[in-house]
C-alpha cells in the first residue's frame, strides 16, 4: 500500500508541484502594443478616444466569437480625465470592471487605468497618437501583473488574446473614422 501511495505522490502530486513552482518563477507581467495608421486627422481620433460614451462603438468586450453582449455604464465627466466606463458581462473571460481615464491630452492620446474586479486584475495604459503622412498614427498600449502562480503560466495566453482584441478594436476604430471617406478619384482617358 506504500508503495501505491508512493508511486500515486510521484505520479500526481510531483507534476502539480512543478507547476506550482514554475508558476512562481516565471513572470506574471503583461505588456501588449498594437498600432495602426487612420486616415484622419489627430483630432478626429481624439475626439473619439477621449470620449468613453464613444467606446462602445468600436471597443467590444467579449471573448472571441462571443455572443455574450456587455453592458456599459458611464461615470464622472462626460470626456477626458476623471471619466470612467464601467462595464459587466456574463462572460467569465471578460467579466466586471472598469476603465479610468487619468490623462487626456488633445495633441497626444489619452493614459488609463483598468481593473478587471471579476478577475482581481489591475492595469493601466494608453492610446497614443501622432501626425504622419497617410493620417494620424494610433497606438494602443497596456500592462499590468497577474495573479501569482496562475499568472506566471498564464500572461502569455493573456498578452495573446489582449493583443488580438486590441488589433479587432482598432480596425474597428480606423472603419468608424474612415466611414464616408471617398477615396480620391481616378480620372480615366476618354476613348478607353
Amino acid at each position: 500500500m506504500k508503495r501505491i501511495l508512493g508511486c500515486f505522490a510521484i505520479v500526481v502530486l510531483m507534476p502539480i508541484l512543478a507547476l506550482v513552482i514554475l508558476g512562481l518563477i516565471l513572470p506574471r507581467n503583461w505588456s501588449v502594443d498594437r498600432s495602426v495608421t487612420i486616415d484622419a486627422s489627430v483630432a478626429e481620433v481624439y475626439t473619439i478616444i477621449s470620449d468613453f460614451h464613444r467606446w462602445p462603438e468600436w471597443v467590444k468586450l467579449q471573448a472571441p466569437g462571443s455572443k455574450i453582449e456587455t453592458e456599459f455604464n458611464f461615470s464622472g465627466p462626460a470626456s477626458g480625465a476623471g471619466s470612467v466606463l464601467h462595464w459587466n458581462s456574463t462572460d467569465s473571460a471578460i467579466g466586471t470592471g472598469r476603465f479610468t481615464m487619468v490623462e487626456s491630452n488633445p495633441g497626444t492620446g489619452i493614459r488609463y487605468e483598468v481593473i478587471v474586479e471579476s478577475q482581481q486584475l489591475d492595469g493601466k495604459g494608453s492610446i497614443q497618437f501622432q501626425k504622419v503622412e497617410a493620417g494620424t498614427l494610433v497606438t494602443w498600449h497596456d500592462e499590468g501583473e497577474l495573479a501569482p502562480i496562475i499568472g506566471g503560466l498564464m500572461s502569455w495566453i493573456y498578452e495573446a488574446g489582449t493583443g488580438a482584441r486590441f488589433e479587432d478594436d482598432l480596425a474597428r476604430l480606423k472603419a468608424l473614422l474612415e466611414a464616408g471617406k471617398e477615396s480620391p478619384a481616378v480620372e480615366i482617358p476618354a476613348g478607353k
